[in-house]
């Protein structure tokens, strides 16, 4: 998982603007930028900003108020992570707040950007009612002012929140679903100089770049319109939290975070990956938590026949909890699939935050005869994003894992055009650690007001500068050029998923600096292939080598190994010494045998043993390849238990196993375990106790069983299931789902 934020000021800035370009103007949204890791610099560190040098500290900090202080719930729908504003004079700035219970306002905490010098700049803070289908602005129910706004401190965003509260007698009631709108203004502005970030007074709107879906952060120049379609949306959220206290006990489950434990974005096929949902219970104590995870392919059909659920059995207010799938995503076909992973509670009041979805994209490097695009960008544009020629865009592409390094074969970036521009490019191998060194750099045209796929495809030396390995990234990065680098807005976006490595940069002093752009995804995709490995090159699959843990005696067991050459010339094995006794066991055949360069060679291998025997095989492979470093141990394991095949094995303790499928429609299966025989009552019961079937009833022999129950006749929701056989008991519950 990625440290604690590090809030830093990014080197200079990038405006951003329609997906049409254009020059600055008073609606023109500045990017600034913060990261959890830092590129060329220093713990302490000073940028330039046109003439002016701005100094900070990277620091661990919290980001945002407390949740208690001084009212006991917040509503909020920034992400805590500032990375734009606007410095529009006379600006209104509004966030629509919905409350998912019956809620009591006792404040509110705001957080623009003073830019000063003169911190003098009077804020109103208004409470207005909404019109709940057309989001009018109706009565104003409350206003107030700030007679001076806090100056934002970069080294602790926390001292940076300014807060107005209501008097007791002037708290304000919501009702469940009821909007309301929070506004302050008017924004003073102040003289904008790109050169001179402090010049006048004034200060700018802040917002981050996740935005709400429905959005709820509009702006508005002038007077404040009631019209709720006057009010020009943002692509972000506004630092504006309504702070209170819900009255009621409610029930809201949310899903915060969704990623795999490798942290890859790109995988090789049939590589597996475990993945895991973050979830917080914002409400009260819930009971059996239902998570569903799905696969689906780019166009959403289904890619796993049926969804995992998993039925989590207590989660207390105010708790996050992490939830691993029970089954591991892997593809042998290449392509882009959307993991989805959804939460369910009865009577959850918030059913908007219950779904979040990522994607993971597989891909074979190896394949360059089928064109296939790698890219975390859809096909809908939504912004276009500027700067000044030393400003650039970058899209990291991780390596998938494994032995073979990487290149660049060709990319493109989707570009909007009125006339014909030389378009400049540059790829840069990123070492995941301080530095990032420039590979390539080129350039292409790009003439098409429409917009278009500007492709630029990489020489065979060209290629090979650009090679990279596992651990490393290769960032195309786009350079201003005159017109705007495009980004999407669709979910899934690798550009906000905190949890997974970041996967969108912006670059300032012609490439000197990098930090997380924090957006959208930007419009660019990429084509790889693997570079052929110089010298003796040897990899040996599967290791270790597993026969079972439940083999029986006297009966022969057959697995088979592949050893690659994957270098460029070929490997011999002159021997395979097997350590111990394991020989008595095990037999290898070839265990001499030459592999030339880019094939492979097949190794039988046999286990055999006429008594108990829990063998861990040490086999030393000597051979001469450059990777193994000329010796190779590699493990074989294998357990034989004391039976032959006309004995049953018995278990050794009662024993209730989780259903599976599990949610189910309408049938599922349930095994259990008797270690004697004897009389057993199995039976399934609502979630009031009360007995819906009756499975089993009568004497079972010893052994394992497995019941099929169906519930066709009964309506969805979870159930219980219990078995009794003398003296056990066990209870456990499942989903039914129609």
């Amino acid at each position: 998982m990625k440290p604690s934020i590090l809030l830093i000021l990014l080197i200079g800035f990038a405006i951003a603007l329609p997906a049409t370009g254009g020059n600055l103007t008073d609606d023109t949204a500045v990017n600034i930028g913060y990261t959890p890791k830092t590129v060329n610099t220093e713990a302490s560190t000073v940028r330039n900003i046109g003439s002016v040098e701005l100094s900070y500290d990277s620091n661990d900090i919290e980001v945002g108020p407390v949740r208690d202080d001084p009212g006991a719930d917040w509503i909020r729908y920034d992400d805590g992570n500032p990375r734009s504003l606007y410095p529009t004079a006379d600006n209104w700035s509004r966030t629509r707040f919905t409350p998912i219970a019956d809620f009591m306002l006792w404040g509110v905490r705001l957080q623009p950007l003073n830019q000063g010098p003169n911190f003098e700049d009077a804020c109103e803070v208004r409470v207005y009612a909404e019109d709940q289908n057309s989001h009018d602005l109706g009565d104003l129910l409350w206003e107030g002012e700030i007679a001076e706004l806090a100056e934002i401190d970069f080294d602790n965003f926390e001292n940076s929140w300014n807060w107005i509260e209501l008097g007791e007698d002037e708290r304000l009631e919501f009702g469940a679903y009821e909007s309301f709108s929070i506004i302050y203004g008017p924004a003073p502005g102040g003289n904008y100089d790109p050169n001179n970030m402090n010049q006048g007074d004034g200060w700018w709107n802040l917002f981050d770049g996740a935005v709400s879906d429905p959005p709820r952060s509009f702006q508005s120049a002038g007077a404040v319109p009631a019209d709720h379609d006057s009010w020009q949306q943002l692509s972000g959220d506004l630092f504006i939290r309504a702070n209170g206290e819900y009255l009621d006990d409610y029930i809201d489950v949310a899903v915060t975070g969704l990623f795999n434990e490798a942290e890859q974005w790109l995988v090789l096929p049939e590589t597996e990956q475990n993945i895991v949902a973050r979830i917080e219970n914002i409400g009260n104590n819930v009971q059996d938590l239902l998570v569903t995870f799905m696969v689906y392919t780019l166009d959403y059909e289904p890619y796993w026949n049926e969804s995992v659920g998993m039925i989590i059995e207590s989660i207390d207010a105010q708790e996050e909890i992490e939830v691993t799938c029970d089954s591991t995503f892997s593809s042998a076909e290449v392509g882009h699939f959307i993991i989805e992973v959804a939460v369910d509670a009865q009577e959850d009041s918030d059913p908007d935050n219950n779904i979040m979805t990522m994607e993971q994209i597989v891909f074979d490097p190896t394949d360059v005869e089928n064109d296939f695009w790698v890219g975390y960008c859809g096909e809908t544009r939504t912004s276009g994003t500027n700067g000044d020629a030393n400003t650039g865009w970058i899209t990291a592409f991780g390596h998938p894992g494994g032995e073979n390094p990487l290149m660049v074969r060709k990319f493109r970036q989707f570009l909007i055009s009125d006339n014909a521009v030389d378009c400049r490019f540059r790829i840069a191998v990123y070492d995941g650690g301080q530095r990032y060194n420039w590979m390539w750099e080129g350039e292409a045209q790009c003439n098409n007001p429409e917009g278009e796929w500007v492709e630029v495809e990489l020489g065979e030396d060209e290629m090979e500068t650009t090679t990279y390995g596992e651990g490393e990234e290769a960032w195309i990065c786009y350079f201003y050029s005159g017109i705007a680098v495009q980004l999407d807005g669709n979910a899934p976006v690798a550009g906000v998923n905190d949890d997974m490595p970041v996967a969108m940069h912006i670059t300032q002093n012609g490439g000197d600096g990098a930090s997380p752009a924090g957006t959208g995804d930007y419009m660019c995709q990429a084509m790889f292939g693997i570079t052929q490995p110089t010298g003796k090159m040897l990899r040996i699959e599967p290791d270790p080598v597993s026969f079972g843990d439940s083999l029986n005696t006297f009966t022969e067991y057959n697995l088979q190994a592949t050893f690659t050459a994957f270098g460029d010339q070929d490997v011999e094995i002159s021997a395979m010494q097997i350590g111990g006794t394991a020989g008595d066991y095990l037999t290898i055949d070839p265990m001499v045998f030459t592999i030339a360069a880019q094939t492979e060679q097949t190794v039988s291998l046999r286990f055999y043993a006429d008594e108990v025997v829990d063998l861990e095989a040490r086999v030393r492979i000597i051979n001469d390849s450059d990777n193994l470093s000329h010796q190779y141990i590699w493990e074989i394991n294998a357990s034989a238990l004391g039976v032959d095949d006309y004995q049953v094995r018995l278990p050794n303790d009662f024993e209730l196993m989780q259903n599976h499928p599990n949610p189910f429609n309408p049938t599922t299966n349930i095994d259990f375990a008797l270690k004697t025989a004897g009389m057993v009552n199995f039976g399934v019961y609502d979630i009031n106790g009360r007995q819906v079937s009756e499975v089993v009833n009568g004497q079972m022999s010893a052994g394992y069983h497995t019941v099929e129950f169906d519930a066709a006749g009964l309506p969805a929701g979870i159930y219980v299931y219990r078995i009794t056989a003398g003296d056990f008991t066990s209870v456990r519950k499942m989903a039914l789902i129609k």
